[in-house]
């Protein structure tokens, strides 16, 4: 093989190195853009003192210990980012929480639709 081929595969293959790795970058940017911003408030309507632990799609998001009765938390927006394959998901937005007259763990949840780049908001009321 001459010195000029051997040149030429090697030329070859650095440009497809380039590109592949170029492709998988812009691949990981447009993953990591593609998303929506989800902003919840949960009330505590109880008439005690609860702490509340926030999930969004089960992954923990937030929470307060020692909410006042009445009193609410409010985080808004946080970003919420799904596969570049899908256009819009079902997500749920979960509140956990306890308090001394509960007798033990309760949650409520929301559902709610997101699609790339929206922006959405969920209010869940806890009770008794």
């Amino acid at each position: 093989m001459s010195e000029k081929s051997s040149r030429k595969k090697e030329y070859a293959i650095f440009v497809a190195v380039v590109l592949s790795m170029a492709g998988i970058g812009g691949f990981l940017l447009v993953d990591n853009l593609h998303g929506s911003l989800i902003g919840y408030t949960i009330y505590n309507d109880t008439g005690q003192n609860l702490d509340i632990t926030v999930y969004i799609d089960g992954k923990q998001k937030g929470g307060v210990d020692n909410v006042r009765p009445g009193d609410y938390i409010y985080y808004y927006y946080k970003v919420y980012r799904f596969s570049v394959f899908e256009d819009r998901k079902i997500v749920e937005v979960k509140a956990v929480y306890t308090g001394s007259l509960l007798g033990g763990v309760r949650e409520k949840s929301e559902w709610i639709t997101v699609s790339n780049g929206g922006k959405y908001s969920v209010s869940i009321r806890l009770y008794l």
